[in-house]
This record gives structure tokens, sequence and C-alpha cells, in this order.
């Protein structure tokens, strides 16, 4: 826990190992809210991506639980066009955010219907190419299309997504995307 706050999980998490990827990339700041019970308060605009209050830039959606603690990133977030969730008590001047009991569960929420995990499977997809010297981890994911040099080595639980070159003598570390 952190602040004191309860720890929420994400409901609809896939079992497994997984990674996270926006599926649908046109949610509005306005379904979010909706989908939390909750109102925008500030300008719609399309969300794209997840973020901590200290990386939320153009589109991203974060939150914060101690809005004094991280006033500089909260301003930051809020003038670089992120949507935040903040606590019912905060009161922002400028920027989108949407007012919610506990952040840190609401985001996770939000997170979860917006951003869900998709099941990533193991091995090398029949159209990727690998080179026979490279070295792929049998848990590690090579997507369609993709291509794995000589003396490449992709690292355990890596993912290499669809249409990629890993050139030769590339080493990626486990747990990549």
């Amino acid at each position: 826990m952190i602040d004191g706050e309860e720890s929420a999980s994400p409901s609809g998490a896939v079992e497994g190992r997984t990674v996270d990827i926006m599926t649908d990339p046109s949610v509005s700041a306005a379904k979010v809210a909706a989908f939390l019970g909750a109102s925008l308060q500030g300008i719609d605009f399309t969300v794209r991506s997840i973020a901590s209050i200290g990386d939320a830039g153009e589109g991203a959606f974060t939150f914060v639980v101690d809005p004094i603690k991280h006033h500089d990133a909260l301003s930051a977030a809020l003038r670089g066009g992120a949507l935040v969730l903040i606590p019912m008590e905060s009161s922002p001047t400028a920027g989108s955010f949407i007012r919610v009991e506990h952040p840190r569960g609401a985001f996770a929420e939000g997170a979860a219907a917006f951003f869900p995990p998709v099941r990533v499977v193991p091995g090398i997809h029949p159209t990727a190419i690998v080179h026979p010297d490279a070295l792929v981890d049998p848990s590690a994911s090579i997507g369609p299309f993709s291509t794995v040099g000589s003396g490449s080595v992709v690292g355990a639980y890596s993912v290499i997504r669809n249409n990629v070159t890993v050139a030769d003598r590339v080493r990626i570390g486990s747990h990549c995307l």
C-alpha cells in the first residue's frame, strides 16, 4: 500500500504471462469518466496510454493519491495533457481530471477496462524468420513476420511483436517488450 490507500486488483485480468497492449486507441476521457461513474473536469480528448504520474504526458491516463506530495508531477501531467484521477478533496485549477474516492482503485479498474492484458503465447510464429544461430528462450514470443538476426539473443519472457526486425548480434534481455 502507498499512502495508506486500499490496494485494488484490476478486474478481468487474464491468467498467465501477459503484457499490456491498448486494444482501443480511441478511448475518450469522457468515456473513462462515465465508466468510473464520475464527471470529467476539463476538456475531452483521446486517451492513448497509461503512465505513472511522473511520466504522464499528452494522452496518458494516470492517477495521484497524494496531490501535495506529488504537486510538481501532478501539475506537469495536467499541463502536458494527461487525464488524471485525483482524490475528491483535490481542486486543480487547470487540465483534465476526474475526482474519485480512491484514485488507485479507480485507475486499476479503468486500466483493466481500456488497456486489458492480452495473452502472449510463447514460441516462434510460423511466419517469423529466426537465424539458425540466434538464441531464443523457449518462454519468449516471436510474432508474425518478424526476423531475428544471426548471433542475436532473445531472453526469457520477452515479446517481439509483429513485423519487427532484430538485427544481427542484438541482445534482448528478459521480460522485454
